[in-house]
């Protein structure tokens, strides 16, 4: 007995990611433009069989119904920023964390008088432009630039910030260090030279 049998079968078709440079766009800043979606293929098929026994495959139709929509990735590549009408060069962009601090008791857990009372870990006096960090990552010295905060140094650390791609900012006062609070999503730019 010989019977034939058709049935269809949908497959996903991989997306693909395109990476396009953007002479707009800082270096280390990869925006993603377009989201991927995988397509749709269908492949339609006879099936023979004779006395119970499938004795083959037949190809009829291998169509795609819906075409993937690739990914697509901007890749920076300006070596020079421009912010708040200034421009400078630098050789990485970070969006990170970065929190405020200051020397008193709240943040430092030190009253004035106390030894190391408003110094910070590298000895600089600790104030804006001094900035705390994991010193793995950005080691003392490390010159930066915050927007919304300026120009500034690494020069201290802190427990919260170890294995953390988060900066603490120095501040004057502890009304400041509150009015910045935690920005989860700060450009900081790795001056050039560093």
């Amino acid at each position: 007995r010989v019977q034939s049998y058709i049935f269809s079968m949908q497959y996903a078709v991989p997306y693909g990611i395109i990476r396009e440079e953007s002479p707009n766009l800082g270096r280390g800043y990869e925006p993603k433009m377009q989201y991927g979606q995988e397509g749709v293929r269908e492949e339609t098929v006879e099936v023979r069989v004779e006395n119970g026994i499938d004795v083959g495959w037949t190809l009829l139709k291998d169509e795609v119904l819906q075409d993937p929509i690739h990914e697509i990735i901007y890749v920076g590549t300006a070596g020079v920023a421009v912010y708040d009408e200034e421009s400078f060069p630098y050789e990485r962009l970070y969006i990170i964390e970065t929190t405020g601090y200051c020397s008193c008791f709240i943040c430092c857990e030190k009253h004035p008088g106390d030894r190391g009372y408003g110094i910070t870990y590298s000895g600089m006096p600790q104030g804006r432009g001094v900035v705390g960090a994991d010193l793995s990552i950005f080691p003392i010295g490390t010159k930066l630039y915050v927007e919304g905060y300026g120009y500034c140094v690494v020069g201290d650390t802190g427990g919260a910030l170890i294995g953390r791609m988060r900066i603490d900012l120095g501040f004057a006062t502890h009304q400041e260090a509150v009015d910045w609070a935690l920005k989860v999503r700060t450009p900081v730019y790795l001056l050039a030279g560093d």
